[in-house]
């Protein structure tokens, strides 16, 4: 591998075989040379832990380290404890890359204006077919600064790169979360960097299931936990607009799971507040 590393991409694998390789291909086709790969399998039970090592084997910058299956969150951040690159891409085992010169274009724009966090589009692929991101300002059509209160909903973080250095020093990394640990990380990125430079460039490919699984009661108390945070962390900067919008998501979760509440508060604090939600679900408000 080169001596200097401008990107690390983070992949947290878990029982993927399936995509795994399509994923793979579509990074190391990246015409960035200085990438290292690292894939940090989440005890997989199918042939992902196997595929894996054959890349290694074929691929130099391919690193692949393994733990207990304790979720995408504690993987991503084990993965970021490894990386030595500049930047920070993350990708998950399903979905992919599409165009090979993006992510060269977003360190070169983050190496000349000294960005901690670079955006380009994200695409959604369903029954087949891309299309473009469906919420609202998520599509770029021309290079651009956005200042993180325009960013929207703090979805889609592996649409950007991320500054290692601006990530160590402002201690940011995932919530042991089972859902929703994404947005958090976003959530905090937004509450600390100045501004987002924006390539507007195709990078990720987000392969779109049929529906989110909440088949236990983890997940379900680890989404309404998430929906807090990034509702107090929108809240603290004042973000009002996209406290709005992320509450209609929220009331809606929160009428149909309710049950999960009294271990989804972890404080007094927490419980006022979810308090006040309640009131709009026992309004039947949304």
């Amino acid at each position: 591998m080169p001596d200097v590393l401008k990107i690390s991409c983070i992949i947290p694998v878990y029982n993927e075989e399936g995509f795994l390789r399509e994923c793979l291909e579509s990074v190391q086709r990246q015409s960035v040379k200085e990438l290292e790969i690292i894939c940090v399998d989440d005890g997989s039970t199918d042939n992902s832990a196997e595929l894996l090592q054959k890349y290694a084997e074929r691929f130099p910058n391919i690193t692949v380290v393994r733990q207990e299956n304790s979720g995408a969150g504690p993987a991503r951040n084990k993965g970021l404890a490894l990386a030595k690159g500049e930047h920070i891409l993350f990708v998950d085992a399903d979905d992919f890359l599409l165009n090979t010169d993006t992510l060269r274009h977003m360190v070169e724009l983050a190496d000349e204006n000294k960005a901690d966090v670079v955006s380009a589009n994200l695409k959604e692929f369903k029954y087949g077919n891309l299309f473009d991101c469906s919420f609202f300002g998520s599509y770029a059509v021309g290079q651009n600064i956005l200042l993180p209160e325009n960013y929207e909903i703090p979805w889609y973080f592996s649409r950007n790169i991320y500054r290692r250095k601006f990530l160590l020093e402002n201690k940011i990394s995932f919530p042991d979360y089972r859902r929703g640990q994404d947005v958090v990380f976003l959530a905090k990125v937004l509450s600390l960097v100045k501004y987002i430079y924006v390539c507007a460039e195709d990078l990720y490919v987000y392969r779109v299931s049929d529906a989110e699984e909440f088949d236990d009661d983890r997940k379900r108390r680890d989404y309404i936990r998430h929906f807090m945070d990034v509702l107090f962390c929108l809240q603290d900067l004042k973000f009002y607009d996209t406290v709005s919008r992320y509450e209609r998501l929220f009331l809606p979760f929160l009428r149909k799971h309710f049950d999960c509440l009294p271990e989804a508060c972890r404080s007094v604090w927490e419980r006022k507040y979810l308090n006040y939600w309640l009131g709009f679900v026992k309004s039947g408000t949304s």
